[in-house]
């Protein structure tokens, strides 16, 4: 199965949007702690949505992380979404290449569970 190609741009709709910044939010915090377990490194994000409410995860106390980056001296990197501004438009993967496949794929799982639970 291949994924279709999207092109990251803000989402008009209001409630696709909200949808759309939960799932991430979620998927980011996850990988965030991922990373931190399985390479033995420290990792704070900090994420304010549209309304302004905050949201944060810390593999370690987020106040001494935060004191650990402002005495931070050596080199770092630090990004915008400026700085990458004049990179070429992002494209992610979605699960089908089209919705008959998708579709199909739905027609068929369906069919696998009624069979499951039908005996």
């Amino acid at each position: 199965m291949g994924r279709k190609k999207i092109i990251i741009e803000p989402i008009r709709e209001d409630r696709n949007r909200q949808v759309t910044f939960m799932k991430r939010k979620q998927g980011l915090l996850k990988k965030a702690m991922e990373l931190s377990i399985l390479c033995k490194c420290e990792v704070s994000v900090l994420i304010f949505s549209e309304q302004g409410k905050m949201f944060e995860y810390a593999s370690n106390d987020m106040d001494k992380m935060v004191k650990r980056r402002e005495q931070h001296s050596k080199d770092s990197e630090s990004k915008t979404n400026h700085d990458v501004s004049s990179l070429p438009p992002i494209e992610l993967s979605t699960r089908f290449r089209s919705t008959d496949h998708a579709r199909a794929h739905a027609d068929s799982s369906r069919t696998c569970w009624r069979r499951r639970t039908a005996g």
